[in-house]
């Protein structure tokens, strides 16, 4: 499964790259070599991730389909290398893709703003459900989202507005 997942990434990135599209090509690279990362060195309960900054980015530059395509796919690799399997597929599958339309819609506004908004939206959403469907992970789940949220918010501010233009 991995090695099929691996030839998708392969073929996505030169797909990207060969459309013009090499910058955010090179982003989906770092994001997949990241959660292999975190699968490797069992960083699971840590909310280290580059899919909801890769998906608000790319659905703030390049549109809501790019940006849906491009979340949905990444979502999915991450979860699958990442080892996270579940229930919360069902709510965290379509929460990213929902996450690039809506940054395509707000692409008049800073994209640090957008995505801090998103990001913690995302979280807050998350905390909800796994309160509801897993509420014996909430705990476990707390420290992922207040490490997210914390990761993200400093990524938005650092090199949100950087991407952005360089994409």
């Amino acid at each position: 499964l991995n090695t099929y997942i691996f030839v998708i990434g392969i073929v996505l990135f030169v797909v990207l790259a060969l459309t013009n599209l090499l910058a955010i090509a090179l982003l989906l690279a770092i994001a997949f070599i990241l959660s292999f990362f975190i699968q490797r060195f069992g960083l699971r309960m840590i909310g280290i991730e580059l899919v909801t900054f890769v998906s608000v980015v790319a659905g703030f530059v390049y549109g809501p389909f790019v940006g849906i395509a491009i979340a949905l796919v990444l979502i999915i690799f991450h979860l699958l290398v990442s080892g996270y399997f579940g229930i919360y597929f069902a709510w965290v599958i379509p929460e990213y893709p929902i996450a690039a339309y809506i940054a395509s819609t707000m692409s008049s506004q800073s994209i640090v703003s957008v995505g801090i908004l998103i990001v913690i939206g995302l979280n807050v959403i998350n905390i909800l459900l796994t309160a509801v469907a897993y509420r014996q992970n909430i705990g476990k789940y707390l420290l992922y989202a207040v490490t997210n949220v914390l990761l993200n918010v400093i990524l938005f501010m650092a090199a949100g507005q950087i991407v952005v233009d360089i994409l």
